[in-house]
């Protein structure tokens, strides 16, 4: 910013003395320059005009502000610099300038088809799609941002659903051939898991009457079971499995049965593998010996198990596949990591993926079989029935039951 004073030092004789004084204030400097006598009153005015003229030039070259039009059109900056969705709290952000994606977690229950972003970027710069209008985030979305310059940048915006918080765990649990009976312990962890048959209509034909759970360290250590079709007057552990978490990205899974003798041995081995937190593929053995199974998860960005492939034997090209469809309700199974198998501690529809599964269609060969799904919920989106549709059947709505309700 420059300054100019202009001081009055007339005297009755010389008509008259003007003297000009300069500040560089920009620079913290004070200059003085040496006094200008002017003799000719129309030049006096045209200096202080050109004066006046300098000095609102210097004010405007000192009011380029955010917000304001860059006047030389020549910013290259192109960046998101905040992502948030109106109404919406309880969002986690993360930017990665390096890999230009934004990754956003919503609050379980979120429709993230109807999510209205407010979006910051540079100085200057425009962005495309624009900044408050509804936007479907179900999948990811390239949002480009174009400087002043019309240099671009597009970043890839991922929107995940958190998972639900429940209070209140079920105490039983509807299948498709079962009932589960569900016992927690102190802690709300599954202590015991009585399975019954359902109903008439589709009687099952149990393989296990119970299984109790054991912890240590917080992890699941070891699983009892009673096998239903064990004749003894009393039950007994007929089966066990062994859980060893001692290598990061595994867990094994050891099954012991008893032979007719009452001699326990290794029936098999099972390995799951996971990728973070999540259980991605699995190869069961024989004891030591071959490879008898394996899948391999494919999940969805709402982490839901979306395709399983199968490879049965020591194959390496898959056999089958299955594809699930969910809804966006609370799973229990997930909540209490029961799988709803027996003796499979994770299964790929079930305890393995956040949602319930709507619809499960499974590729074998040259067969294709449809499952579908339907469920009735309570206020805050937990499951209260379960019936499901198969080849023209349908079943009766069972129902989930919450004690503590």
């Amino acid at each position: 910013m420059h300054a100019y004073h202009l001081f009055d030092n007339r005297d009755a004789i010389t008509g008259g003395k003007w003297y000009i004084h300069y500040h560089a204030s920009s620079s913290g400097l004070f200059d003085v320059k040496p006094p200008v006598i002017m003799k000719n009153r129309w030049m006096t005015y045209l200096l202080m005009i050109a004066v006046a003229i300098v000095g609102l030039q210097c004010t405007r070259d000192d009011e380029s502000g955010e917000g304001e039009p860059n006047p030389t059109g020549n910013s290259s900056e192109k960046s998101i610099t905040s992502f948030a969705f109106d109404g919406v709290t309880g969002v986690t952000t993360a930017i990665d300038q390096a890999a230009k994606t934004v990754t956003l977690i919503v609050p379980f229950g979120t429709d993230r088809q109807t999510l209205v972003p407010v979006i910051g970027i540079s100085q200057y710069a425009t962005i495309s799609p624009a900044s408050n209008v509804m936007q479907d985030f179900t999948n990811p979305v390239v949002y480009t941002v174009t400087a002043q310059n019309a240099g671009q940048q597009a970043y890839t915006v991922t929107v995940v659903m958190a998972g639900p918080t429940v209070s209140c765990l079920p105490s039983n649990i509807p299948l498709r051939d079962e009932q589960l009976e569900v016992v927690y312990d102190e802690d709300g962890r599954v202590y015991r898991v009585d399975y019954n048959a359902n109903g008439e209509q589709f009687p099952g034909d149990r393989y296990i009457d119970f299984a109790i759970y054991h912890y240590t360290g917080g992890l699941v250590s070891r699983i009892d079971y009673d096998l239903a079709w064990v004749d003894e007057p009393d039950p007994d552990v007929d089966a066990y499995e062994i859980f060893d978490h001692s290598t990061p990205g595994k867990i094994v899974i050891t099954l012991h049965d008893k032979d007719l003798d009452e001699n326990w041995n290794i029936m098999q081995i099972t390995h799951y593998y996971l990728t973070g937190d999540k259980v991605t593929s699995f190869a069961t053995y024989v004891d030591d010996g071959p490879r008898i199974d394996s899948s391999v998860y494919t999940y969805n960005l709402a982490g839901n198990v979306e395709r399983a492939d199968k490879y049965d034997g020591t194959n390496t090209t898959s056999n089958g596949y299955q594809l699930f469809e969910y809804d966006n309700k609370i799973n229990v199974f997930a909540l209490t990591g029961i799988s709803g198998h027996e003796m499979l501690f994770f299964f790929n529809e079930y305890n393995l993926s956040i949602n319930n599964v709507t619809k499960s269609t499974l590729h074998y060969g040259s067969q294709v079989y449809e499952t579908d799904y339907a469920y009735t919920y309570d206020s805050v989106d937990k499951p209260l029935t379960l019936s499901w549709s198969y080849d023209g059947t349908t079943s009766p709505a069972y129902p989930y039951v919450y004690p503590c309700e």
